[in-house]
């Protein structure tokens, strides 16, 4: 791993999201003009999904996960380039192409090509292993972000793999249906044409969007980010 490349969420979102990856976002898909030629898979919905990844994490490592068993470097270079390659919305027909951005991108960090060739596959589900871990996280983000466009009873909850009983990791219904009803609410919100106008425009919207996790409203969300926000960088 590049010595230089930060380990920390807050250092990935300021040194490699925001400057690097979140302009990509900002292109319209080709032959598209105007500012709706991205709203569904643009700069909001990444930034949300990076959120949601600490949101998971840090609720596993509170019921005693070890940390090694997720690399989320890995997930947060997946979920950061999971829809760069888009050409349209609806059905993604081109998991590939953002899946040879990413691993572009991640060799230019200095990361091995085995490693970033990992990262590109955590992208295409017919790549993805049905034990690797890092793969759940990524699709659970993913999965949770389409409150966007299905909220309420529209939203197939059995799909999200995040604390769901039966799977490879701990369950805890109670967290899980919180995060589910924050999150929708929160996506809501920062769908907003109030939020929208400024935030999926600004070079600091991950960042922008952290200081709408209101503590009073969505607690839960607060609480299992406070964790990734208020680390020391590594």
């Amino acid at each position: 791993m590049h010595l230089m490349l930060p380990r920390d969420f807050m250092g990935f979102v300021r040194q490699v999201l925001e400057p690097d990856v979140l302009p990509v976002y900002r292109m319209p898909y080709p032959g598209r003009r105007g500012p709706e030629a991205r709203i569904a898979h643009g700069c909001l919905h990444v930034s949300r999904c990076l959120i949601f990844t600490e949101v998971m994490l840090n609720a596993y490592r509170q019921l005693d996960v070890p940390a090694s068993r997720f690399d989320p470097l890995a997930i947060r270079l997946a979920l950061a380039w999971h829809d760069a390659g888009r050409e349209g919305d609806g059905f993604d027909e081109w998991e590939p192409q953002s899946a040879a951005l990413a691993a572009q991108h991640a060799g230019k960090l200095g990361l091995s090509p085995t490693y970033a060739a990992y990262v590109g596959s955590l992208i295409v589900h017919t790549l993805r292993k049905p034990d690797d871990l890092n793969a759940l996280v990524v699709e659970a983000c993913d999965t949770l972000d389409i409150l966007r466009v299905f909220p309420g009873r529209a939203f197939e909850r059995h799909r999200l793999a995040f604390l769901r009983s039966g799977g490879p990791l701990p369950a805890d219904e109670v967290v899980r249906r919180q995060v589910i009803a924050e999150a929708e609410a929160w996506i809501a919100h920062t769908e907003s044409f109030s939020i929208r106008r400024t935030a999926d425009d600004s070079p600091t919207c991950c960042q922008d969007l952290l200081h709408t996790v209101d503590p009073i409203a969505y607690p839960t969300l607060a609480r299992l980010l406070a964790h990734s926000i208020h680390a020391t960088p590594a």
